[in-house]
């Protein structure tokens, strides 16, 4: 994530309409074109934590001589794209997507969540936001009041480092829809 400027040269974009998967740049998948980046390198959120996701795989995948993720055909990874963007309100998302690829898992415990695990969190109000996690957010007493995380959104005018916190009022995260996913390293993916 240390590739991508925060200065706002890398904007946030959510169209109303159309078939662009919120990318800055193509991501290709065996040989194929899977999403088109943006001319103008913005993105949405579950758009850049996949774009990175992608980028991460392809490095993997030199190190390790791998020739797929996992054994997905394009058409599987269109399934895992869209599990990893939501299919239903207040989802999981990337904990789906990892989980039914045999790729990651859902880290439960707070305490275990790690720099670089992908979230998806839901608000109090309905919206969601899908992001890497940075750091917690902690009160005097140490404990966790909220999470520093990194993604792309307008009020961090495109690519960014923000921090929210969880509450009742409805800008606040819902605990309750706050999910964390580990991917693992290639030699502990699961077979199918």
């Amino acid at each position: 994530i240390s590739t991508y400027p925060t200065d706002g040269s890398y904007g946030y974009y959510w169209p109303s309409s159309g078939n662009w998967l919120g990318t800055t740049q193509d991501i290709y998948y065996l040989s194929q074109l899977v999403a088109e980046g943006d001319l103008f390198n913005r993105s949405y959120c579950v758009g850049l934590t996949w774009e990175v996701f992608m980028q991460a795989w392809e490095q993997e995948a030199a190190l390790n001589n791998l020739e797929n993720i996992n054994g997905m055909t394009n058409s599987d990874l269109t399934e895992f794209r869209i599990d990893w963007y939501v299919r239903d309100l207040f989802g999981s998302g990337v904990v789906e997507a990892v989980e039914n690829y045999g790729i990651g898992e859902r880290v439960t415990d707070w305490s275990d969540i790690e720099p670089g695990d992908f979230l998806q969190f839901w608000r109090n109000n309905g919206s969601g936001h899908n992001n890497i996690f940075i750091d917690w957010e902690k009160d005097s007493d140490g404990r966790i009041v909220g999470v520093e995380y990194w993604s792309t959104q307008g009020s961090t005018d495109g690519i960014g480092y923000n921090s929210e916190y969880f509450g009742t009022a409805e800008s606040n995260i819902d605990p309750a829809f706050f999910f964390a996913a580990r991917v693992y390293d290639s030699e502990n993916w699961i077979s199918e």
